[in-house]
């Protein structure tokens, strides 16, 4: 009795397709979203009455956004992380390797704020992963305490003035 072969056959476009659709993938999370490695961040009240100013760096690709603050002993006052995204989707960031509080001000593709969370250091001064969430182009961490001190609102409007170095400050 003969065994019929049995033929396996891969159809090799469709795999070049997903192959080249991934490393796309992948070059689209390490390619910048700004090109910048400093921005100058301004807040001005929905009444118009105050304006406050924040020197930040940009974290502007996947690596940036992993690490963000982690690791780091302080964050001086009047400076802050400008987290920036392609789109202006739901945004959920937590606090990897932070020992001190923050102030996480979402922002809008306007520069509008959206949602603001104040989160305070973990116990362990290791990693929280308690999701602080909102709708955000943009996410500006700052010192905790920033926006109560600053009167900065839901509502509020940003300027982000991109530069690299100190063209920024």
């Amino acid at each position: 009795m003969l065994l019929p072969f049995v033929t396996v056959s891969i159809a090799v476009e469709p795999l070049i397709a997903a192959v080249a659709v991934l490393t796309a993938g992948v070059a689209v999370l390490l390619w910048p979203v700004t090109g910048h490695d400093r921005a100058v961040v301004t807040f001005r009240s929905s009444t118009g009455n105050s304006e406050s100013r924040v020197v930040a760096e940009v974290a502007d690709t996947a690596p940036e956004w992993h690490r963000g603050l982690g690791g780091r002993d302080a964050l001086p006052e009047g400076e802050g992380m400008l987290f920036a995204f392609r789109l202006t989707l739901t945004r959920r960031m937590v606090m990897r390797n932070m020992s001190f509080g923050i102030d996480m001000i979402f922002l809008d593709s306007d520069g509008q704020v959206t949602e603001i969370h104040s989160a305070p250091a973990p116990e362990d001064g290791s990693s929280s992963f308690e999701r602080y969430s909102g709708r955000a182009k943009y996410v500006l961490e700052v010192p905790e305490g920033f926006a109560r001190s600053q009167g900065i609102s839901v509502g509020d409007e940003a300027e982000i003035r991109w530069g690299s170095g100190e063209e920024a400050a």
